[in-house]
C-alpha cells in the first residue's frame, strides 16, 4: 500500500499558530501507531492556501493529483475532510478524482470508507458542513466590519496613505503625509505638472513614498523603490481625501465612513476635470511621426477630440475621432489622412497671414461693429457710478436712523441686504462694460500684431521643419473642426480673432 498525507492551512495567521504542525503531528502519530512508512515526497502540504481553490489549483494539491493519476498513491490521510476543500463543488471534484484513481481517503476525525456509498455520503455531508461553517464565519466577519463602519471606524484593509489609526480604532490625519497629498494636488492643479514630473520631483526631494510605509515585504517586492506615477495617480483619483471612506459590505448597501478631510471637494473635482481634459486630447504614444495638430482637432459630429495614430509601423498616419474607439461606436465621422490635414491647415495659415489685408479687414470690420458702442458704454458706466453713490448714501442714512432708534434692527437688516444685492449687480455690470471698452480700444494694437505676424511668416522658408510648423500652429490656430459630409471639409478657427475662421475642402 502506498500511503500519502495532505495538510492545508488557509492563512498566514493560522500558519503562525502552528496549525500545519498540529496536522502533521496528528498524521505522524497515526502512521507510527499503524507502522506505516511514508517518504517525504508523499507528504503534500499547502501552507497558506485557501480552501476555496480547486485541489488542482494548489501547488501541492496539483502534485497530489498527478501522483494519484500515475498510481503512486493508494491511500490519502487527512486530519479532516475540510482540509481537502471548503466549497462543495471543489470537494466533490477532488473526491471524484481520487475515487477514479483508486485512492482511499482516510480522515482521522471522521471515520468512513469513501469506497462505500455510506462513506461517500458522509464525506459529502462533512464537506457541506465545512462549506457552511466557512460561509458563516465570512458572514460574521462581514457583519462585524459593517458595524464598525457604522460607528465611524475604519472597517478593513490597509490604512490609506495620509491617515493613521488611533488606539480606539478611529481614523486620524497623519500631518506629514497630509502635507504631501496637498503638495501633489498643488503641483498638478496650479503648476500643471504631469504625473511623471510630480513623481520625479517627490523622488528628488527625498519624500517617503506610500510604499515605504507598507512594511519590509512590500518594499522588497516593489521594483520602483519609491514614488511612481501609479502612486501619484492614486492620490489624485481617491475621493477618500474629501472626508468619506466608502465601504461596501457583501450583499449590503455602501456605508460612507466619515473620516477627517485632507482636501476640499472643489480641489478634488478640479483635479478630476484636468485629468479628463488631458485624456480627451490624449494621443497614442507612437514614435513614427510628429502630429502637428495634436490637441487642436475636434470632431464636428460629436465634438470629441481627433487624435493622431498610425498603422503599418507609421506608413499610414491619420487622425481619428476618439469616439470611434469606444465600445458603443457612436461617431461615424471618417478618419482623415494626417499629411492631407496638416498640409491643408499649414497652407491656409500661410495664405492667411502672408496676405494680411483680408485678415485686417475682417478684424477691423468686427471691431468697428463694436466701436459704435463705446460711447454708449461710457454713458452707462457713468449712470452706474451715479447710482452706486446714491445707494452708498442711502446706507449711511439707514445706519443713522438705526443709531437714533428710529428704525428697528430687522428693518435695517432687510433694507441693507436689498442695497447690497443692488450694489453687486451694478458692479458686475460695470466690470463687463469696462472689459468691452478695453477690447475696443485694443483694435489698433491688434492690427499691428497681425502685421507683425505677417512679416514674420513671409520670412519663413517654404520647407519649414515640423518643429517650427508646430510652434506657429499652436500659437495661431485655436481649433480645427472636421465637418462631416460627402466631401469632408475643415473649419480652421484662429486665435487672432474669435470671429475669424476659414473653411477648406479636403482634396487628395
Amino acid at each position: 500500500m502506498l500511503y500519502g498525507a495532505y495538510c492545508r492551512v488557509s492563512t498566514e495567521e493560522q500558519a503562525k499558530n502552528e496549525t500545519i504542525d498540529a496536522q502533521i503531528d496528528a498524521i505522524r502519530a497515526y502512521f507510527k501507531k499503524n507502522n506505516i512508512s511514508v517518504p517525504k515526497e508523499r507528504w503534500y502540504i499547502d501552507d497558506g492556501v485557501s480552501g476555496e481553490l480547486m485541489l488542482r489549483e494548489r501547488p501541492d494539491g496539483a502534485r497530489l493529483l498527478l501522483d494519484a493519476v500515475e498510481g503512486k498513491l493508494t491511500h490519502l490521510v487527512v486530519v479532516r475532510v475540510n482540509r481537502i476543500a471548503r466549497e462543495d463543488f471543489a470537494a466533490q471534484e477532488a473526491f471524484h478524482t481520487l475515487k477514479k484513481c483508486g485512492v482511499s481517503l482516510i480522515s482521522l476525525s471522521e471515520p468512513f470508507n469513501y469506497f462505500e456509498p455510506s462513506g461517500q455520503m458522509m464525506a459529502t455531508v462533512f464537506s457541506s458542513f465545512a462549506a457552511y461553517d466557512r460561509a458563516t464565519i465570512k458572514q460574521n466577519f462581514a457583519d462585524g466590519k459593517a458595524r464598525k463602519a457604522r460607528r465611524g471606524k475604519l472597517p478593513q484593509g490597509t490604512i490609506p496613505y495620509g491617515y493613521t489609526v488611533a488606539d480606539d480604532m478611529s481614523v486620524k490625519v497623519n500631518p506629514d503625509q497630509a502635507e504631501v497629498i496637498k503638495l501633489v494636488y498643488k503641483l498638478y492643479i496650479e503648476e500643471n505638472m504631469s504625473l511623471r514630473a510630480i513623481t520625479e520631483y517627490l523622488t528628488g526631494m527625498g519624500i517617503p513614498a506610500p510604499a515605504d510605509f507598507k512594511g519590509t515585504w512590500y518594499r522588497k517586492h516593489n521594483r520602483t523603490g519609491g514614488w511612481c506615477e501609479y502612486s501619484v495617480n492614486n492620490i489624485l483619483r481617491s475621493d477618500i481625501y474629501t472626508g468619506i471612506y466608502p465601504y461596501k459590505p457583501p450583499g449590503q448597501n455602501p456605508i460612507p465612513v466619515p473620516i477627517p478631510k485632507i482636501i476640499d471637494s472643489e480641489t478634488y473635482f478640479k483635479a478630476r476635470q484636468i485629468a479628463q481634459d488631458k485624456r480627451k486630447h490624449y494621443a497614442p504614444n507612437e514614435q513614427y511621426r510628429t502630429y502637428l495638430l495634436r490637441g487642436l482637432v475636434e470632431c464636428g459630429t460629436c465634438h470629441s477630440a481627433y487624435v493622431g495614430t498610425s498603422s503599418g509601423k507609421g506608413r499610414f498616419a491619420y487622425y481619428r475621432c476618439t469616439k470611434k474607439k469606444s465600445d458603443d461606436m457612436t461617431c461615424e465621422n471618417p478618419n482623415i489622412n494626417a499629411d492631407l490635414l496638416e498640409n491643408t491647415v499649414w497652407e491656409d495659415l500661410c495664405n492667411t497671414f502672408k496676405n494680411p489685408q483680408k485678415l485686417i479687414r475682417e478684424v477691423s470690420r468686427e471691431m468697428e461693429s463694436r466701436s459704435l458702442l463705446i460711447s454708449d458704454y461710457a454713458a452707462e458706466i457713468s449712470e452706474i457710478d451715479k447710482r452706486v453713490n446714491e445707494i452708498t448714501q442711502e446706507r449711511k442714512r439707514l445706519l443713522d436712523l438705526y443709531a437714533k432708534g428710529i428704525t428697528a434692527e430687522n428693518e435695517l437688516v432687510e433694507a441693507i441686504s436689498e442695497r447690497e444685492e443692488s450694489l453687486d449687480t451694478l458692479q458686475s455690470r460695470k466690470k463687463l462694460l469696462v472689459q468691452q471698452t478695453q477690447m475696443q480700444q485694443n483694435q489698433q494694437e491688434l492690427v499691428s500684431t497681425v502685421m507683425e505676424i505677417a512679416r514674420e511668416i513671409k520670412n519663413i522658408p517654404d520647407e519649414a521643419d515640423d518643429e517650427l510648423k508646430m510652434d506657429l500652429i499652436k500659437t495661431l490656430v485655436d481649433r480645427v473642426e472636421i465637418i462631416p459630409g460627402e466631401s469632408p471639409k475643415i473649419r480652421i478657427s484662429y486665435r487672432i480673432s474669435l470671429g475669424l475662421f476659414n473653411e477648406c475642402y479636403l482634396v487628395r
